[in-house]
């Protein structure tokens, strides 16, 4: 039987590219890794929600804004779950404001991590 990989956790991640990113949160889902965000993710890095199995410390800050172009744009909002697409859309959607969401609003909205192990 094989051990469970360690959790990926994210102190810090000011995103970046999209496709880039996507392969990253592919391969998290197919190692079944936990993904915990503890610390400042933005951008692209958001994407990491799209993961069932992604949860939020209290120490959590997600920054969502539209991508550089529209279909970057639809693309993350396709990959969102249901209930992030829905609280972004509740905030005026993707545009280049900035919409940021922290510590117990992020974790009732995505899930708290029960622990953190890295």
């Amino acid at each position: 039987m094989l051990a469970a990989l360690a959790a990926l956790v994210i102190t810090y991640s000011a995103g970046g590219n999209i496709g880039e990113t996507m392969l990253d949160v592919s391969k998290a889902r197919q190692e079944g890794r936990t993904v915990v965000i503890d610390g400042y993710c933005a951008s692209a890095c958001t994407l990491h929600l799209s993961n069932p199995r992604t949860c939020l410390t209290p120490r959590a800050v997600l920054v969502f804004h539209a991508a550089s172009n529209a279909h970057g744009t639809k693309y993350l909002m396709r990959e969102y779950p249901a209930r992030v697409r829905a609280y972004l859309k509740a905030q005026g959607g993707l545009s280049d404001r900035l919409i940021v969401l922290r510590g117990k609003p992020a974790q009732r909205l995505i899930g708290a991590c029960r622990t953190v192990s890295a």
